[in-house]
């Protein structure tokens, strides 16, 4: 990966709009992204802000999707993305660069040297970044990430497209974060000649009971939420939780139904980043810090004040 002090590597890209693309001399950002990086959907809203502030100065705030047009176009539609953004589908740019995961941001200055990197998504990094691009322009530093705005301090990003091996290039499935209806549950039918119980036991040691569609009913009826809609996204891979499996793994759980009321409005609260198993922490520092694990809260001690009705 190019380095803070090196030269950046100079290229022409096409543009979604189908504009041809090339470094100019005054500053610049680059911003590697892949469609299907739950951290890049993290990441962008930052970045329009970054952009907001200094649409009517010269610097160049860019994406480079790592993907083809159709899904790069889903993307911005989707997450609402104004800057102008890159197709890098050959990968060409992204091997010259060379970036390990995905956001990786290289800020550029005017002469065409690299002046700071940052990987993944971390706010003092992107508030780094603001005050250099307001020193670069003679202007006043801004402050683009609040620790407190509920976004995680940190998150790990994706591996780099052209670093996949085999396929590499390939689009994978987009995640989309911010949607709010999931996919109904899936059903299995049991012959009737087999318990459902050791059915179940089949697939997961512990005992747990069945979450036949009847029991499944029961606990939805208690809550006026319909069944698709998604309390929370869960990571590490955003599987949608929605009310109907949030019930169907309480009927696992041996939770009664009216306990729905308390499931629903405790989810919301520990969804993402707050109710992740924590991984990917570095017991060394990296870059001379230390990086938390992903879901850097979930061994907090938890205290509950009250319950709010939730449906």
């Amino acid at each position: 990966m190019l380095q803070t002090g090196e030269q950046a590597k100079s290229f022409t890209l096409q543009s979604l709009d189908g504009i041809a693309y090339s470094q100019n001399n005054h500053p610049s950002l680059l911003i590697f992204f892949e469609t299907d990086c739950p951290t890049c959907q993290l990441t962008f809203p930052y970045l329009e802000r970054l952009a907001n502030i200094y649409k009517s100065e010269l610097i160049d705030i860019v994406g480079i999707s790592q993907d083809g047009e159709e899904a790069t176009r889903g993307f911005v539609e989707r997450n609402k993305i104004s800057l102008p953004i890159l197709l890098d589908e050959d990968l060409r740019v992204s091997r010259a660069y060379d970036p390990q995961a995905v956001p990786t941001l290289f800020l550029i200055d005017e002469v065409g040297q690299i002046i700071f990197t940052q990987i993944a998504f971390d706010k003092d990094d992107l508030n780094t970044i603001a005050a250099k691009i307001a020193e670069l322009l003679g202007r006043e530093p801004v402050i683009i990430a609040d620790k407190f705005d509920g976004s995680p301090n940190t998150k790990p990003g994706c591996t780099s497209r052209h670093l996949e091996g085999k396929g590499a290039g390939d689009s994978g499935v987009t995640v989309d974060v911010y949607k709010q209806c999931g996919e109904r549950a899936s059903r299995i039918e049991v012959p009737e000649n087999i318990d459902p119980f050791e059915y179940c036991l089949r697939f997961d040691p512990l005992p747990v009971i069945p979450p036949t569609v009847e029991r499944v009913a029961k606990m939805l009826a208690t809550t006026a939420f319909a069944p698709e809609e998604i309390i929370g996204m869960i990571p590490p891979n955003y599987g949608a939780a929605t009310v109907e499996k949030i019930a169907a793994n309480a009927v696992m759980a041996g939770c009664a139904p009216e306990m729905m009321r308390v499931l629903i409005p405790l989810l919301r609260a520990l969804r993402g980043d707050f109710f992740c198993a924590p991984f990917g922490g570095n017991g060394t520092p990296w870059r001379g810090e230390k990086h938390p694990p992903h879901g850097e809260t979930a061994n907090a001690k938890w205290r509950c004040e009250s319950f709010v009705r939730a449906g």
